[in-house]
């Protein structure tokens, strides 16, 4: 753990604060592969396989103090969930017993862990519930300001892809940290760099303008009803939930994404999308070419 923010390390350097982020857009298809495609038949022996490693997964998760993989996390549980809930009218019980033991099991690691318990709950209420000052929503509001203001640009085009963190960091731009109110480094006096403004949508607002998050949005919506529509009448949809718990913990909105350009990120996305997409693909009639 680091000293300072209470956050667990990756395995690819000492400031590798993420190694939540990416067992949460991979453990998805572990979970599929437990309830789907084990060599269990009963239900309610793969439901409980299931529910027994939401629970260890989240507070795996929960240990990193990393709150939007813990968020991210939760969404794809309560996709998974809500969707078993409603197809499988004998194991609702046992389901709802699976969601109080991931609450006892919270509380119990906050219990145990204070300290925890400020960064992954405290923390995460007051960024909500004041997010316009928190620093994802000042890091919004700069990418949105970059957006509007840039005299290069235009709202339709945006100011280029991968661009927002050269403009946001450039010397002559430093009203825009000051107008958010951004850190300092306490010892330079230098406001600290960003990297990129942490949600897809308005990384593709500031870079490619309107014309690309249209663009970038249809994409998704239509990627999305692959994933839905071609099986909800078929006996596979379970798999079709985990599919879409996969995609969600991506592409939902509402959330604080990494780089969408980076290319260690990109290659963990556009594999589990691929997978989303491969499992849930409507087969084709073998008599056509």
């Amino acid at each position: 753990f680091t000293k300072g923010s209470n956050r667990l390390t990756g395995p690819f350097g000492e400031y590798n604060f993420v190694p939540g982020i990416y067992v949460t857009k991979l453990i998805f298809i572990a979970l599929a592969s437990i309830f789907c495609a084990t060599k269990f038949k009963s239900l309610l022996t793969r439901t409980t396989l299931l529910l027994s490693s939401m629970v260890f997964v989240l507070v795996c998760v929960f240990l990193t103090g990393e709150r939007a993989a813990l968020l991210n996390f939760l969404l794809g549980c309560a996709i998974v969930l809500t969707g078993l809930f409603a197809l499988y009218p004998r194991i609702r019980f046992l389901l709802l017993s699976g969601c109080v033991t991931m609450i006892i099991s919270i509380g119990t690691a906050c219990f145990l862990n204070p300290t925890m318990y400020e960064r992954s709950i405290t923390s995460t209420r007051e960024t909500i519930a004041d997010w316009p000052n928190s620093a994802y929503g000042k890091i919004a509001r700069s990418a949105i300001d970059i957006w509007k203001n840039t005299p290069e640009t235009n709202i339709f085009t945006g100011v280029g892809l991968e661009n927002y963190s050269v403009i946001i960091n450039d010397e002559d731009n430093k009203h825009i940290k000051e107008e958010i109110d951004w850190g300092k480094n306490s010892k330079t006096g230098e406001f600290f760099p960003i990297s990129h403004s942490h949600n897809f949508y308005i990384e593709w607002l500031a870079g490619a303008g309107i014309i690309g998050l249209i663009g970038f949005i249809t994409m998704v919506l239509l990627l999305l009803k692959d994933l839905i529509w071609h099986n909800i009448y078929s006996t596979k949809f379970s798999l079709s939930l985990f599919a879409t718990a996969v995609f969600m913990t991506s592409f939902w909105p509402l959330t604080f994404n990494m780089n969408y350009f980076g290319s260690k990120h990109a290659v963990i996305v556009w594999m589990t999308v691929g997978w989303a997409l491969a499992v849930t693909m409507k087969k084709k009639n073998k008599n056509t070419s």
